[in-house]
């Protein structure tokens, strides 16, 4: 079943909108990019917070426990932490809209035919 005009009208401007929404996204620049020096230590301290909130468990101290979970937890942020020291990457990427939804249209109008046409 073909799509009325309005109905293509109003799909050709959601990915426009779509298409425009995701080039702003991608041009912005990255606000969460951690170092690998950050990731390994957040890593260790947060294996090493586990370790320390087991053996708070199996020996029954509450807390040696809550240590443990307090060291895990900031391993964690600490994983999650952004270095500073370097900047924020900016993608070089410009996107051409046109080409982007012709191809993605072309795309799914495709599916859409196999699915009608399953023995084609």
């Amino acid at each position: 079943m073909a799509l009325s005009e309005r109905e293509q009208r109003l799909l050709e401007e959601m990915e426009r909108n779509l298409y425009k929404s995701d080039a702003d996204f991608v041009e912005r620049p990255d606000s969460f990019s951690p170092s690998v020096r950050n990731i390994t230590l957040g890593v260790v301290t947060a294996v090493v917070g586990i370790g320390i909130m087991i053996t708070g468990v199996s020996i029954q101290t509450l807390w040696l426990g809550i240590i443990g979970f307090a060291v895990m937890f900031l391993g964690v942020l600490l994983t999650l932490k952004q270095d500073k020291t370097k900047p924020a990457k900016v993608s070089g990427k410009s996107t051409n809209t046109t080409n982007a939804s012709k191809s993605f249209m072309q795309k799914a109008q495709d599916r859409w035919e196999k699915r009608q046409n399953p023995d084609e």
